[in-house]
C-alpha cells in the first residue's frame, strides 16, 4: 500500500492509504467492494454482532447469577469488540449503499467537523477496540 495526499476541492486535503481516506476508513469492511461484495460483508457484520449479543446476553446473567465484576467487564469488553464494531461497519456500509459513496469519498467527506467523516469513523472503531480491549484485561486481572 502506498500513502499518498488527495486534494480535495475546497482546499483541504487528505490522507490516502491504498485508496482509503486514513487507512482504515470504511473499516476495511466496504474498501472498494461493488455493490454486489457488499452484501456478503454485511451479512457477516450481522452474524457477528448476532453472536456478540448472545455472548454479552450471557455474560449479563452469569453476572447477575455471581454478582462478579470481572465477569460484567469481560463481557462488556467483547460486546464492543463484537457488536460495537460490527455495527459501525454495517453503519458504513449502509452510508456508502444509501448515497452510492465509495469508500475514498467516504473519508473525504467533511460534514463540517474541519476533519473527514472517515477519520472520525476510524478514531470512533479504533476507541471501540481500545476500550473493550481495556476491559477484557481488566477482568483477566481482577
Amino acid at each position: 500500500m502506498t500513502d499518498d495526499t488527495v486534494d480535495r476541492d475546497d482546499g483541504h486535503s487528505y490522507a490516502a492509504r491504498g485508496g482509503l481516506a486514513a487507512g482504515a476508513v470504511a473499516l476495511q469492511a466496504g474498501a472498494g467492494l461493488g455493490p454486489n461484495a457488499r452484501a456478503p460483508v454485511a451479512l457477516a457484520n450481522v452474524v457477528l454482532a448476532v453472536v456478540g449479543l448472545v455472548v454479552a446476553y450471557h455474560t449479563l446473567q452469569a453476572y447477575g447469577r455471581d454478582g462478579e465484576r470481572s465477569t460484567l467487564l469481560f463481557g462488556g469488553g467483547l460486546f464492543l469488540l463484537t457488536t460495537g464494531r460490527a455495527v459501525l461497519s454495517l453503519t458504513v456500509l449502509t452510508l456508502q449503499s444509501i448515497f452510492g459513496l465509495v469508500s475514498p469519498l467516504l473519508g473525504g467527506l467533511d460534514l463540517g467537523l474541519g476533519v473527514p467523516l472517515g477519520v472520525v469513523i476510524a478514531g470512533v472503531a479504533e476507541l471501540l477496540d481500545i476500550v473493550g480491549l481495556v476491559a477484557v484485561f481488566y477482568a483477566l486481572l481482577e
